[in-house]
């Protein structure tokens, strides 16, 4: 698997990004249907034809709207399936695991729904615009 590390100023080819993505998405698939279905559509749309609106939309969409975006529906997904109060499958852990699931969950939609992550997609849309 190819790991780039990169600084905001760095730049990639992008033959060294599409083998990330490649490559994660060869790891990604696998652990449920419905994730193979989600990383597929990623897929396609990294290496799909976009014209300037198109693309626009889709870093919106994928991250760039303050009222939602699909890294919060991402996050949410997460706080759900790790709280033991929407996921049968965790009922029945112990009530010091069960406390810290609800708060990692929490916590890690806040992160990735947070305003840092969308200021960025958000000025992507902007230059993209020429704003």
């Amino acid at each position: 698997m190819t790991t780039l590390t990169l600084s905001p100023e760095t730049t990639v080819t992008v033959p060294a990004v599409l083998a990330q993505i490649q490559d994660l998405t060869y790891d990604l698939t696998g652990f449920h249907p419905a994730v193979d279905r989600a990383v597929a559509a990623l897929e396609e749309l990294a290496t799909a034809t976009l014209d300037a609106d198109e693309s626009q939309s889709v870093v919106a969409v994928l991250g760039g709207l303050a009222d939602g975006s699909l890294a919060t529906l991402l996050g949410l997904v997460v706080r759900h399936i790790a709280n033991p109060d929407t996921n049968p499958a965790l009922a029945d852990l112990p009530t010091d695991r069960k406390q810290k699931l609800r708060r990692l969950g929490a916590e890690y939609t806040a992160g990735i729904s947070g305003d840092y992550l969308t200021d960025i997609a958000s000025e992507v849309c902007a230059v993209i615009d020429g704003v």
